[in-house]
């Protein structure tokens, strides 16, 4: 909250994101956290605020991405966030643990160009972000 406050109320910034750590890929772990997070802020504040990217979702959507890149023809959606965290760096960076060296390349490289509304149709994460960064920036 702090952050937040100096960053929108003190320092100017018209938007903020507020980024967490989540490990756990339920669903109602994520909004829980989530709603706690956003009962700290202050009303005036909150339509300004993006809460909040688990890596372990963003890493999903690169997963996402790299394999609509690989399959651009396939429809099947496969919900790629009830998998491991550990099996979407894999396949994304052909390692569970690697350094910023040989991911960033890979992220720079996925995320150049990809079709937005396909991977908001695909990931509910997504989505969900998604839907926060248009609703703010309509409010900008």
């Amino acid at each position: 909250m702090e952050a937040v406050l100096k960053g929108l109320q003190y320092a100017g910034h018209r938007l903020f994101f507020v980024g967490r750590d989540l490990d756990d890929s339920q669903e109602k772990v994520y909004h829980q956290k989530m709603n706690d997070m956003l009962k700290k802020i202050p009303s005036k504040f909150q339509s300004k605020t993006v809460f909040f990217i688990p890596v372990q979702y963003i890493e999903h959507w690169f997963w996402y991405i790299k394999r609509n890149r690989e399959n651009p023809s396939e429809t099947k959606n496969i919900e790629l966030e009830r998998k491991p965290r550990n099996e979407a760096k894999t396949v994304i960076y052909g390692s569970p643990k690697v350094s910023n060296k040989t991911s960033n390349p890979i992220v720079e490289d996925l995320t150049n160009s990809f079709d937005i509304d396909w991977l908001s149709s695909r990931s509910k994460s997504f989505l969900n972000f998604h839907t926060q960064v248009k609703a703010l920036k309509s409010s900008l």
